[in-house]
């Protein structure tokens, strides 16, 4: 992991991600047509507007440096997408959403019309997994048996899948 680390940080820089940038090219324009079954449905629903979503669940909240939860979502959004232009939707709309609590994003996935039940817990269990990795304090190598390999591993057995860890990446790269 230290040696991918060591690629992806100047890889990041020359593609172009720059933490001061938060412009969103042509990103709200996203669809997500196959996960709401618009065609098995048979309706015509037009698929939720999920930056209207986090707009609304962010709404008010703001990180001590003036940044919009809101705003670093979408800039989280980007970054996943420079990273892994074809994830799937749903890795797209956890990244977007995954600063909502668990218990208020489980609320509102429910009221989204089209999305079953294993999208909605497939959504919530990215954005579970995301935090529990964001949150892991850092503790600096010492002369104990914590070192930066153990920390490495730890990170990698708490994403336990390769979305996981694109989205735990694509948020570091925004903060």
């Amino acid at each position: 992991l230290f040696i991918f680390l060591s690629i992806l940080f100047p890889l990041a820089h020359i593609l172009g991600f720059n933490s001061d940038s938060h412009s969103l090219t042509n990103i709200s324009a996203l669809s997500f047509p196959f996960v709401f079954g618009l065609v098995a449905g048979g309706g015509s629903k037009s698929p939720p507007d999920f930056f209207k979503i986090a707009e609304e669940g962010y709404q008010g909240k703001v990180f001590p440096s003036g940044e919009t939860y809101f705003n670093h979502a979408k800039a989280v959004v980007r970054n996943l997408l420079k990273l892994a232009p074809h994830i799937d939707q749903l890795s797209i709309m956890a990244a977007l959403l995954h600063r909502i609590p668990p218990d208020e994003l489980k609320e509102i996935l429910e009221d989204i019309p089209g999305l079953n039940k294993k999208q909605q817990a497939r959504i919530i269990e990215l954005v579970e997994k995301i935090n529990r990795i964001t949150r892991l304090p850092y503790l600096p190598p010492s002369k104990s048996s914590h070192t930066i390999q153990n920390q490495m591993n730890i990170i990698i057995q708490l994403a336990t899948e390769p979305e996981v860890m694109l989205l735990v990446f694509a948020d570091k790269l925004q903060t």
